[in-house]
């Protein structure tokens, strides 16, 4: 990478003029005299010198020339502007004298928004700035920032670049709230627009894999439950992301929703933070919980949850559009046809409810349809309008993906935690009733009788009709034999044999009867067995129900967390790491939408070369 001649050229014309100053003798520098950098192509002469003092010096880039009008040109500037052309960017230093390799020359193409965002923080400005280089430069942690080269860093910005563990302090110290609603704000004023006011909102879940005893709770990755760390984020309608919010599983989404949404509005100022429509999964349905956002003056937009496909009515009008997807360029696009009608919800009926009915092609014949209940509380956005918004929610979901992948959005960052008890007074406020651990125990234990008793029950009847079934078959085998024997004496005419027959069919009775006596004493024996299993896992069930009513029933989360020892990891400094990873992904795509794009129109690897290129290393020649 070249720097232009065009933009170098002033920078080092300031150089030499001050190498140059240093290096004449008392007599001369009352002496009206300019330079010559010898990278120019024109000739620069300075007035009042010599001929002798015309021939160039090999050992500087410096020439004296015999005329010139000082007047003309300034060895030093008297206005702020002017000295202001002769620095870099940012650290407002003075550019290498010689020839530099830096390595992520690139990066320079992110400058302008990395001075940007980070123009009004209050705290942090150097430190913020590096992080934000290195997650641009693929660095998805602090610990990943060692294969990053700091010269570019310290040209830029000024200073010594932090090492990775000098790094880490730094941000611990300057992580608080207040400075990513700083970033946070940033991030919207120069992403988004504060008019727009449409947002999709999801939860995800990242496995904690440290030895900490926190929370509990279902990770959707690895279905499974285990410990995990909660992330709430906010995308706007275009697909950017625009804040996250971390918990554990002390709360669930109904409830995590409202927190996140009031520290997102914070970013806005005070006058504009009514109104907000969010596009949500099916996390937040429930009547109660959609009532109490339509209360705060918000809208949600979401899916009719457990939505049986009987509503739609062939006998009404329906309205239908296409939805177009670009896929691999501006051109290819995926079409999807949209059928849907509307109808006013019975449940709440200040949401409207649309029943669509989407189709996709598969391959050149075949077609696929599916049909889902999408339930829209804001009136003023048009049924397209809100069909469309819902089933691009794949624009988050993809994103995710992406942050995950380019710049680490799921990392943890920080293992520093807090004790339930040393955050009591923070939470007290927050803190809600559940059941208690004693009648859980109960209640667990009870579940568990009953699962013991239906397996039992079912263990008898079948253990009593496999009985059954082999006395039948035997039976039955016995009478087969029985009639083949009256048989043979039918057709017998020697006496001497049928009076054998005759016996052998008396022995073959008897011992069908022995058989059914004993088979009915082994089937009372058995049912005797298992009723008294049954009765007695039934008073067991009756004991714990006597507990179940005398134990108390509620008591405080918070004070059962505390007295379990549970922990709480501190997500402050990650949330701060998580916004400026936000900024590096929003100035990235802002890059690549609106400079590179246009210009390499393929959106399977446009992003892959753009990323190669401000990570490529680069020559500052002077």
């Amino acid at each position: 990478m070249h720097v232009s001649g065009e933009a170098i050229r002033p920078i080092f014309r300031k150089a030499d003029a001050e190498f140059f100053s240093e290096s004449v003798n008392s007599a001369e520098k009352d002496i009206s005299v300019d330079y010559k950098n010898i990278h120019e192509e024109e000739s620069i002469i300075i007035s009042g010198s010599t001929i002798a003092e015309s021939v160039p010096n090999p050992n500087t880039t410096c020439v004296k020339t015999a005329t010139f009008e000082a007047e003309k040109r300034k060895l030093t500037s008297d206005s702020e502007t002017v000295d202001k052309a002769h620095c870099l960017p940012l650290s407002g230093g003075k550019p290498p004298y010689v020839e530099k390799i830096v390595n992520h020359l690139g990066l320079i193409l992110m400058l302008p928004l990395i001075a940007e965002l980070t123009a009004n923080l209050n705290t942090g400005i150097n430190a913020s700035r590096q992080i934000l280089s290195q997650f641009l430069l693929g660095a998805l942690n602090m610990e990943q920032s060692k294969t990053i080269s700091k010269d570019f860093f310290n040209i830029f910005f000024g200073g010594n670049a932090l090492k990775i563990q000098a790094l880490r302090t730094n941000v611990y110290n300057l992580s608080t709230l207040g400075l990513r609603t700083e970033l946070g704000s940033a991030n919207i004023k120069r992403f988004s627009t504060l008019t727009s006011k449409i947002f999709y909102y999801d939860p995800h879940t990242k496995k904690y894999t440290g030895m900490l005893k926190i929370l509990i709770g279902y990770c959707g990755s690895l279905h499974q439950m285990g410990k995990i760390l909660i992330s709430d984020y906010i995308h706007s309608v275009e697909g950017k992301p625009c804040f996250a919010e971390h918990f554990d599983n002390m709360y669930d989404l109904r409830v995590r929703f409202h927190f996140t949404v009031k520290a997102f509005k914070k970013l806005y100022p005070s006058q504009m933070r009514d109104g907000f429509t969010w596009i949500i999964d099916r996390g937040i349905y429930g009547i109660d919980a959609m009532h109490h956002i339509l209360k705060t003056g918000d809208h949600i937009i979401t899916w009719e949850k457990d939505y049986k496909k009987d509503a739609w009515n062939s006998k009404i009008n329906s309205s239908s559009f296409i939805l177009r997807i670009p896929r691999n360029n501006s051109y290819d696009l995926k079409e999807y046809s949209c059928e849907y009608q509307y109808h006013q919800w019975n449940r709440i009926s200040k949401f409207n409810r649309y029943i669509v009915r989407l189709t996709k092609k598969i391959g050149c014949k075949k077609k696929r349809t599916i049909e889902v209940s999408v339930l829209s509380s804001n009136q003023n956005i048009s049924a397209q309008d809100a069909i469309t918004y819902i089933f691009r929610r794949w624009l988050q979901e993809n994103d995710f993906g992406y942050l995950i992948k380019h710049y680490g959005i799921d990392q943890i960052d920080s293992y520093k935690s807090d004790e339930y008890k040393d955050i009591e007074d923070n939470e007290r406020k927050t803190d809600f009733m559940i059941k208690s651990r004693e009648f859980r125990k109960h209640e667990k234990e009870k579940t568990h009788l009953k699962a013991k008793l239906r397996k039992a029950l079912l263990e008898r009847e079948k253990k009593i009709d496999s009985l059954e079934h082999r006395l039948d078959k035997k039976i039955n085998t016995r009478r087969n034999n029985y009639i083949a024997m009256g048989n043979e004496l039918t057709n017998e005419n020697n006496q001497k044999k049928i009076n054998s027959v005759i016996r052998k069919m008396k022995r073959h009775n008897d011992k069908t009867l022995e058989i059914n006596k004993k088979a009915e004493q082994e089937k009372l024996d058995l049912k005797i067995y298992h009723d008294n299993m049954i009765s007695k896992l039934k008073s067991d069930i009756a004991d714990i129900e006597d507990n179940m009513s005398a134990a108390v029933r509620d008591e405080s989360r918070l004070d059962a967390l505390i007295e379990e020892k549970y922990f709480r990891i501190d997500t402050v400094a990650k949330s701060v790491l998580d916004m400026l990873r936000i900024l590096a992904r929003n100035a990235f795509y802002e890059l690549l939408t609106e400079d590179f794009r246009p210009l390499y129109d393929n959106l399977r690897d446009d992003h892959v070369i753009l990323r190669t290129l401000i990570k490529a290393p680069g020559r500052i020649k002077a």
